[in-house]
């Protein structure tokens, strides 16, 4: 007869693969979860306007390569712009405004005011910011415009930005209209 109440009971260690594995398993689903956040912050956050930082442009393949390869052969600026506008080709007509060296401060001025509208009226609202705030920082900035043209301007940027529902930008713009309309010797 063996008398088992002697013996002490066996306890048997938990290997180190199963420790390794869970471990792993448990890095892996917080991965996971990391990445699916992200991912879904990235769907449901706000669409970062194209024309923001035109010089890490993520899209080239927007702008119309025919339009491009004219320009850069030689053709003036205004030509493309007008064949761009005429086609609809807003982001070739962005990069054109944005890039080209060549262009006067008063059409650069026009052009984006232009495209500020044009981006409104085709629904991409965060590519109309970008570019009311660039008009708006040239209409006051550049130092070789007329102040009849760059209170024209305002205005019109500052109607853009109700018909967008931003009444705070709208009213800041028309107050910098009313500054420069004030204190202006040519009007």
């Amino acid at each position: 007869m063996t008398d088992t109440s002697a013996a002490p009971p066996v306890r048997r260690r938990s290997p180190l693969l199963v420790w390794g594995l869970a471990l792993l398993a448990l890095v892996l689903f917080v991965a996971g979860i990391l990445l699916l956040a992200g991912g879904l912050r990235g769907r449901l956050g706000p669409r970062s306007a194209l024309w923001t930082r035109p010089w890490q442009m993520q899209q080239p393949q927007r702008i119309s390569p025919g339009l491009a390869v004219w320009e850069l052969s030689g053709a003036a600026p205004e030509q493309v712009y007008t064949q761009a506008i005429a086609q609809d080709a807003l982001d070739t007509v962005a990069a054109l405004t944005l890039l080209t060296p060549r262009v006067l401060p008063s059409r650069r001025l026009a052009w984006s005011d232009v495209l500020g509208g044009r981006f409104l009226r085709a629904g991409r609202s965060e590519d109309a910011r970008a570019f009311l705030d660039k008009t708006t920082a040239l209409a006051i900035l550049a130092p070789d415009l007329g102040d009849a043209m760059r209170a024209s301007t305002l205005l019109s940027v500052a109607g853009h930005w109700l018909d967008l529902g931003d009444e705070e930008q709208a009213r800041w713009t028309l107050e910098q209209t009313y500054i420069l309309v004030q204190h202006s010797p040519y009007l």
